[in-house]
């Protein structure tokens, strides 16, 4: 079962209606603006089709019913029930499609989901909100490099990528407080490291991720991943960065000065 929100592009969609289900199981969601209208029915396909309606409009047809509903998205307690559906006689949810894909880090024999906890309401406030003191205000370390509004790090104990690097923002600001002038530069300043850590030698990718949920201090990471392992591409690399051996302080050394010298042109 696939649900629709009322309203998930108010640019593009402005009104929508559903049709009656039909007895054959069929149902469908019409999208009344900009002469498109969406068609979502069962049927044996796997996929979304677009194709010509009979009255000139594109049709596409998907390969669930739909249910429409007035808000989205759930709230933690329907997350959790939704969730929680699908879990087994002991409440664990099943393996996902991930444990089959080649850069899964573990065997899938043996392997069991944990138990999905139930909603902790409100969550606990990070460090930096909620009367918490906020660790990256409080230090002075300017990392190994920075400028009037950014500083970059490295962690004092080296992980299994050959380079992990953190930008920081100087103010205390999350991702969505950055102003417009900084949420620039932050742009343009992600870019130049990343392609300052792919330009080191045998370093295939710059990953480049932001979680934010332990500290409202807005911080964002850079994995390096070594060339020549498919087998470390995509989202599990920073699983992997815990399980290979630490890279030799010296080599990540070398490697963050060279990512340093990059941003001082030199």
């Amino acid at each position: 079962m696939i649900t629709i929100p009322r309203a998930f592009d108010t640019q593009k969609w402005q009104t929508f209606a559903r049709t009656p289900g039909r007895h054959d199981g069929h149902s469908s969601v019409w999208g009344l603006s900009r002469r498109v209208h969406y068609h979502f029915e069962r049927s044996g396909e796997s996929r979304i089709q677009p194709r010509e309606g009979a009255d000139g409009l594109t049709d596409l047809r998907f390969s669930h019913a739909v249910t429409y509903i007035q808000a989205m998205p759930l709230d933690p307690t329907d997350f959790y029930t939704f969730a929680m559906a699908s879990a087994n006689s002991e409440g664990r949810l099943p393996l996902s499609r991930m444990t089959g894909w080649e850069i899964f880090p573990f065997e899938r024999e043996g392997l069991r989901v944990v138990r999905l906890a139930e909603p902790q309401l409100p969550e606990p406030p990070r460090h930096g909100e909620g009367g918490n003191a906020c660790r990256a205000c409080d230090s002075e370390d300017s990392g190994i490099w920075s400028d009037e509004h950014w500083k970059l790090f490295v962690f004092d104990s080296t992980s299994g990528a050959p380079l992990v690097m953190m930008l920081q923002s100087r103010e205390h600001f999350d991702l969505t407080d950055l102003p417009d002038d900084r949420a620039a530069e932050m742009g343009q300043l992600i870019v130049r490291i990343a392609r300052a850590i792919e330009g080191l030698p045998h370093i295939a990718r710059a990953h480049v991720s932001r979680w934010g949920d332990g500290g409202a201090h807005l911080h964002i990471f850079f994995f390096a991943r070594p060339a020549g392992f498919p087998q470390l591409r995509g989202t599990c690399f920073a699983l992997w960065d815990d399980l290979l051996p630490a890279t030799p302080l010296d080599i990540r050394d070398a490697d963050a000065a060279s990512v340093v010298a990059a941003l001082n042109g030199a």
